[in-house]
């Protein structure tokens, strides 16, 4: 952007001396400055995924890009989902740390007063705070700030998204018949679906064995619908327990127990 504005203005006349006309041209210059004031806004996280209670940090970046001081500066943070971390506020003003810039909190947001703002200059806030507890499944974590400053219209930082990340295993469980006579085969299926977004591993599936059912000698369990060996089983008290190392993100696993029923 130009630094003045420029105005020129040029007169032209003429005058007679007897027979002689005498021609004549006089200027006129205007430099006006012209003082502007360019804020600019970008928000970050250090944090590319949260969980619930997590500890995130965030940091707030303003430079005043124009040629004039920007006056009365001060910059509204959104904190929906989150609570703020008392103490935990660092301002840096080109490179000097700023004391007792604590925030203001309000109705989810924190406003903080950076007083003034000279030319090519920065100021970086750094603070951090606590996911809540209450947010839900892999809803992420979404908020922007929004610089202010004398004779400057609100200017908005970008959107800060930290995705959520979390495993979750559901389970259903069926079996081959709906009635059985002594001596009969049964088949007992387990259903497990991570529905989270990131791998479940260290899976125990600790199976407590209907009466009378006994577990087949070879081939009694099945790990989508292949022998699986990684298993413990206690006949006496008629329990089984299951081993699996990982199950991934948005994907399901199919156990069989294979057995007989044997009443005495």
């Amino acid at each position: 952007m130009k630094s003045s504005l420029k105005s020129h203005t040029e007169i032209s006349y003429a005058y007679s001396l007897g027979e002689t006309t005498v021609n004549k041209k006089t200027n006129a210059y205007l430099d006006i400055e012209l003082r502007y004031i360019d804020l600019k806004i970008k928000k970050t996280a250090h944090n590319y995924f949260y969980k619930p209670g997590d500890e995130l940090k965030y940091s707030i970046i303003i430079t005043n890009v124009g040629n004039h001081l920007a006056e009365e500066v001060f910059v509204v943070d959104d904190i929906r989902n989150l609570t703020f971390i008392e103490n935990s506020c660092l301002v840096v003003k080109d490179g000097v740390i700023l004391d007792n810039i604590n925030p203001k909190i309000n109705d989810n947001h924190l406003t903080f007063d950076i007083g003034n703002v000279d030319p090519n200059s920065t100021v970086i806030i750094n603070y951090k705070a606590y996911a809540n507890e209450e947010i839900n499944l892999d809803e992420p974590l979404s908020n922007q700030a929004s610089v202010y400053a004398k004779r400057v219209n609100r200017i908005d930082s970008n959107l800060v998204n930290i995705e959520q990340k979390f495993a979750q295993i559901s389970t259903t469980k069926n079996c081959s018949k709906q009635y059985v006579y002594n001596h009969d085969l049964l088949d007992i299926y387990l259903y497990l679906k991570n529905t989270g977004n990131i791998s479940v591993k260290n899976i125990k599936i600790s199976e407590k064995l209907p009466n009378g059912f006994v577990l087949s000698d070879e081939e009694s369990i099945l790990l989508n619908d292949m022998p699986y060996e990684n298993f413990e089983y206690n006949l006496e008290q008629n329990t089984l327990t299951i081993f699996i190392d990982e199950l991934p993100s948005n994907s399901e696993s199919k156990i069989t127990i294979k057995g007989q029923i044997q009443i005495k």
